[in-house]
């Protein structure tokens, strides 16, 4: 069970990550359909059932994902309010991201789970 969690949420975190990266290389006035797509992924970690240790792993990426999203959305609306709360949506974002990892592979330590089976 727990190895079965661990590749479902390494494949989601892939996703989002590879996701993440195009649509942080594209232009503002296309942003939407890629950030559409950040959402889907989202919308996918949310429904999944994980539990045991990689719990507060999903929780964390969750939160981060959130951040990240709501940049985004700063980002596509081009205000000023939205601009100055990007820096710190950033720097949030990272940092659960982060902590998302840590938890993620110290469940799969514990376990002696594999990242690639």
């Amino acid at each position: 069970m727990e190895q079965q969690e661990y590749k479902l949420f390494m494949s989601l975190l892939a996703k989002w990550m590879s996701q993440d990266n195009i649509t942080g290389s594209t232009a503002r006035i296309a942003a939407s359909t890629p950030v559409t797509e950040l959402r889907k992924i989202h919308d996918e970690l949310r429904a999944t059932n994980i539990t045991g240790c990689l719990k507060d792993a999903k929780i964390k990426l969750l939160d981060a994902m959130n951040d990240d999203l709501t940049m985004y959305l700063y980002f596509m609306q081009n205000d000023a309010k939205g601009n100055l709360e990007i820096p710190n949506l950033k720097i949030s974002y990272l940092n659960k991201l982060s902590d998302s990892i840590d938890l993620s592979t110290n469940c799969k330590n514990k376990f002696g789970l594999k990242s690639n089976s």
